[in-house]
C-alpha cells in the first residue's frame, strides 16, 4: 500500500472516497493490486475485521446504529464471539458486504448511546436483543458484568414494542429479579422459589481478611452460603485453589459453605433446609 494510503488508514482506520476525494486513484489502483478491499460502497481497509468494518458502516451512514451482539461487543462485553457488524440504518447498500447485518428495524432514541463517533445501542437494549439469539445467558452474562439491570432491561423491552418475541423475554427478564449471574444460578433461584425458601440474597458481597468475596446465594440471618459450581468456570486448578481459600476464610469469619454442581443441584432444597434449620436452633 502506498504511504500516504498506510498514514491515511492508521489514523482513520478505514480509507473513505468520500473524505478523501484526491487519494481515489491511489485507493482505485490499491484496491485493483489486492493491498485494498472493498467494504460499504466507498470504503475501503486491507482487510474486512470487525473493527474495519464497523468502521466502514459508520462512515457510509453515520447516523447507523450498532445493535445486538455489535453493540455489547463495543461497550459491555468485548469478548463475546460476534463477528458479524449489525447495524440499524435507513440505508439500503447496492450489494451485500460480507460480515454486514443491516437491518431497517426502527429504535427508539433514548436507546441510543453516542460513543465517540459510533452511535450505538444502549447496553439494556443490546442485552434485549441478544436474548432472541442466545436465550437467558445473554441477561446471565449481562447481569455478572454488571452492564444493565432488571429493571433496566423492562425498560428497553417497553421501547421496543411489537416483536413477537417480547412476552418470552419478558418472562426470561423476570425470572431475572434475583439477578442470576448464570444458567446454574438461575436454576437455582427457581427451586428456591419454588420450595418457598425466603431470607436469601444473590451475589452478596462479605468481607473476608484479603479483600471482598460475592457469594452466590447467602443467608445473612443463618450465615450460610450457597456456591454453584459451573464446570466451566471451576477446571482449572487456581479456580480450585481459590474457591477453597475463600471457603476457609468464610468459615472462620462464621459462615456455613454449602456447594452444589449441576449433577448435585436436587439435593439443594433439602440440604439447605437441614443446615438452615440447623443454624435457627442453635442461635
Amino acid at each position: 500500500m502506498h504511504q500516504i494510503l498506510a498514514t491515511e488508514f492508521h489514523q482513520h482506520g478505514v480509507l473513505s472516497r468520500r473524505r478523501h476525494p484526491t487519494l481515489i486513484g491511489r485507493i482505485d489502483a490499491a484496491v485493483k493490486k489486492g493491498t485494498l478491499v472493498p467494504l460499504m460502497p466507498g470504503t475501503y481497509a486491507p482487510e474486512n475485521t470487525f473493527e474495519s468494518l464497523v468502521l466502514s458502516v459508520a462512515d457510509w451512514d453515520p447516523h447507523a446504529v450498532f445493535a445486538s451482539g455489535t453493540a455489547a461487543r463495543l461497550t459491555w462485553w468485548p469478548d463475546i464471539r460476534f463477528d458479524a457488524v449489525h447495524a440499524l440504518t435507513h440505508r439500503c447498500p447496492r450489494r451485500k458486504v460480507a460480515g454486514a447485518q443491516l437491518s431497517q428495524t426502527p429504535l427508539d432514541a433514548d436507546l441510543v448511546m453516542d460513543v465517540g463517533s459510533l452511535r450505538i445501542q444502549h447496553p439494556a437494549a443490546s442485552t434485549v436483543d441478544l436474548v432472541r439469539i442466545l436465550g437467558a445467558d445473554a441477561i446471565d452474562e449481562a447481569l455478572r458484568r454488571r452492564a444493565t439491570s432488571v429493571a433496566a432491561m423492562l425498560w428497553a423491552l417497553r421501547l421496543m414494542p411489537g416483536r413477537a418475541d417480547n412476552p418470552q423475554i419478558a418472562q426470561l427478564i423476570h425470572e431475572s429479579r434475583d439477578e442470576p449471574w448464570s444458567a446454574l444460578e438461575r436454576r437455582a433461584h427457581t427451586m428456591l422459589r419454588t420450595a418457598g425458601i425466603r431470607g436469601w440474597r444473590t451475589n452478596l458481597q462479605i468481607r473476608v481478611p484479603w479483600g471482598w468475596v460475592y457469594a452466590d446465594i447467602a443467608f445473612p440471618a443463618e450465615k450460610v452460603v450457597v456456591e454453584l459450581d459451573g464446570w466451566e468456570f471451576h477446571q482449572a486448578r487456581t479456580s480450585f485453589v481459590a474457591d477453597r481459600r475463600r471457603d476457609v476464610a468464610l468459615h472462620l469469619k462464621g459462615w456455613t459453605v454449602l456447594r452444589f454442581t449441576a449433577d448435585s443441584m436436587e439435593e439443594l432444597v433439602p440440604q439447605l433446609r437441614q443446615h438452615l434449620t440447623t443454624r435457627r436452633r442453635s442461635s
